[in-house]
């Protein structure tokens, strides 16, 4: 019996860019990316390879960026809500740094 041809999946990830808000904890805070998130996120997509499907966390600051990344290429777009971050409690919103001993 033949061997079946090798079948290999590729993933890329993003981390989404700087968000409206400046360098704070957000957790689940819903924020937007800021200006210099969206030029951020549009290098990275620069280069798209042969891409699919967008997947995207429900979270404004992935959510948005990747309706639009998956309306420019005519992909389909699957909101995950288990891919959103965790919530950090007390932390959220807290400015990065400032917890620091």
């Amino acid at each position: 019996m033949p061997a079946s041809p090798e079948r290999v999946t590729t993933i890329d990830l993003l981390r989404h860019g700087a968000c409206q808000g400046g360098e704070i904890y957000r957790g689940r805070t819903d924020v937007a990316l800021s200006d210099a998130g969206w030029q951020q996120m549009e290098q990275a997509i620069a280069q798209a390879a042969d891409w699919q499907l967008v997947v995207t966390s429900p979270l404004a600051r992935c959510r948005v960026f990747a309706e639009h990344c998956a309306t420019r290429f005519a992909l389909p777009l699957q909101v995950v809500t288990a891919l959103q971050e965790v919530d950090f409690g007390a932390w959220e919103e807290v400015a990065a740094g400032s917890l620091a001993h």
